[in-house]
């Protein structure tokens, strides 16, 4: 394992345990707050590109906390993630935002949004 921190018992299960040996391998985790959803999230990714099983990974939370989840990704994983809302969409030249980066975090309301109600009016 490569990250910076020191996963409880009940993280190292959920994602060693029940996460990683199933397919396909798409995840929704939900659980109170504090509850540990980052580090279970990265310790999944980490393990899954060490495997080579994951080449993109996109995760939604809601709006407050990209910037949380991106910065603990960050610190304690060593991931980079790219926060994709509309003033990234705005800003792109062309093509598909969410095939700009390979590692992306955006808001669930953002992500479920219409392609009318884009900015630009692309998908």
């Amino acid at each position: 394992m490569t990250s910076n921190v020191d996963p409880l018992p009940n993280q190292s299960r959920a994602v060693y345990e029940s996460m990683l040996p199933r397919q396909p391998l798409r995840y929704v985790l939900a659980d109170d707050a504090g509850a540990g959803k980052t580090i279970m999230a990265g310790l999944l990714i980490k393990e899954l590109k060490l495997r080579g099983a994951i080449e993109r990974v996109l995760i939604l939370v809601p709006s407050p906390l990209t910037p949380q989840w991106q910065d603990e990704l960050s610190e304690k994983f060593d991931e980079t993630f790219e926060i994709i809302d509309s003033h990234v969409e705005t800003g792109q030249v062309a093509g598909n935002v969410w095939q700009r980066k390979s590692q992306c975090i955006a808001s669930i309301d953002y992500a479920k949004r219409d392609a009318s109600d884009s900015p630009t009016g692309r998908s």
